[in-house]
């Protein structure tokens, strides 16, 4: 019992430090991702809350087509805005390129009111995120 107690003693010490290590290297945005915009997902409060709800994002312009992530709630959109039959183009936080039904995506308001604006950018780790700033 007691070798048990240790081992996993023992274990438990190892974990706190492969968490910092892990965070030791915070990723910055690099680029500011040109030709694209944030805009927010436009579902009611109580949805946004709902992890039940997800809001796809299909490789093509038809609810038909392969769905290839779920919407954030900030979506990141071509900019100028790109709709095709009532979807427009967007950039999932994956790297593909993809639609939404425009009926999902509305103007992205700073609901800090501090007068920052969003920015999609690419990561230094090469993730795609994004940057709140004037």
């Amino acid at each position: 019992m007691k070798k048990l107690f240790l081992t996993a003693a023992m274990l438990a010490s190892f974990v706190p430090a492969t968490v910092l290590a892990q965070q030791a290297t915070p990723s910055h945005a690099a680029t500011v991702l040109s030709g694209y915009a944030c805009m927010a997902l436009n579902l009611p409060a109580g949805e946004m809350m709902n992890p039940d709800i997800q809001v796809p994002i299909y490789s093509d312009p038809t609810s038909s087509s392969t769905q290839i992530g779920r919407a954030s709630a900030i979506v990141i959109v071509s900019f100028p805005l790109v709709l095709t039959d009532g979807y427009a183009r967007v950039l999932h936080l994956n790297g593909k390129t993809g639609w939404i039904s425009e009926k999902y995506i509305k103007t992205w308001v700073n609901p800090g009111g501090t007068g920052d604006h969003c920015y999609p950018v690419l990561l230094s780790n090469g993730r795609i995120g994004f940057e709140f700033h004037k």
